[in-house]
């Protein structure tokens, strides 16, 4: 049996294999994204308590359970957690984000998150740390979240990272790559806003949906995988018909 493309004849067995080819292109490039959207529950997602302003390992209150919102996320269901103290509180990382995350290194973790109320800003601490038996690594993206769903990007190689605290010193791709490669603890900030002096401290409520950390897509591999598609199709083009008697 054969199937006619724009007036060529390929086999079905060139079909097949070109669309196994094309499959496995699809797959190499989008097998590895890790995610949490939130669209059934919160997908192990907790917060805790920490000091906050250098000190991201000493847990004050927490794991703490976030609240989880079936609507009215971005879209769909989303999480939420209110700041529980004056110190700093974070969402913390399922299981599915931890451990060897080496094969997105070069790529990105994106997250949308909200505040309410949205002010005072609070710029003390950094909007996602690392840790690992390697170390302790933050990100400051240098804006602030708002009061409406808006999308973080942080880059999941070790431009703009810093070791310990935002005042610490820029991390090397080695540095990067170890931690990630036996990651305890990805903490995505939910502290922004300060307290106001001689009043009442200001506890917010943070909201967090569509967490991602995903690969940058390998060039490589699209490309050798689509040329095998079309390495497929030409050699049955090039199959001429025989000579006639």
């Amino acid at each position: 049996m054969s199937k006619i493309y724009r007036g060529v004849r390929l086999s079905t067995g060139a079909v097949v294999v070109a669309a196994a080819l094309a499959s496995a292109s699809a797959s190499a490039v989008v097998s590895i994204e890790v995610s949490s959207t939130f669209d059934v529950d919160a997908d192990g997602w907790t917060f805790v308590d920490v000091p906050g302003v250098g000190n991201y390992t000493t847990i004050l209150s927490g794991p703490l359970a976030v609240t989880y919102s079936a609507n009215n996320g971005n879209p769909g269901g989303f999480i939420s957690a209110k700041d529980p103290s004056n110190n700093t509180f974070f969402f913390t990382a399922p299981g599915k984000f931890l451990g060897d995350q080496s094969a997105m290194y070069g790529g990105l973790l994106k997250y949308d998150l909200k505040l309410d109320p949205a002010t005072p800003q609070w710029t003390g601490d950094p909007d996602v740390v690392l840790i690992s038996d390697s170390g302790v690594l933050v990100y400051d993206i240098g804006n602030e979240p708002g009061s409406s769903f808006s999308t973080r990007v942080v880059p999941w190689s070790e431009a703009g990272w810093r070791v310990g605290s935002l005042g610490g010193a820029q991390v090397s791709a080695g540095q990067f790559q170890n931690v990630i490669g036996n990651l305890g603890a990805l903490m995505i900030a939910g502290e922004f806003v300060a307290s106001t002096p001689g009043l009442d401290a200001t506890f917010e409520t943070a909201s967090l949906d569509n967490v991602v950390l995903t690969p940058v897509p390998e060039p490589s591999i699209a490309m050798l995988m689509s040329l095998g598609v079309l390495g497929v199709i030409g050699a049955a083009c090039r199959r001429k018909r025989p000579a006639p008697n």
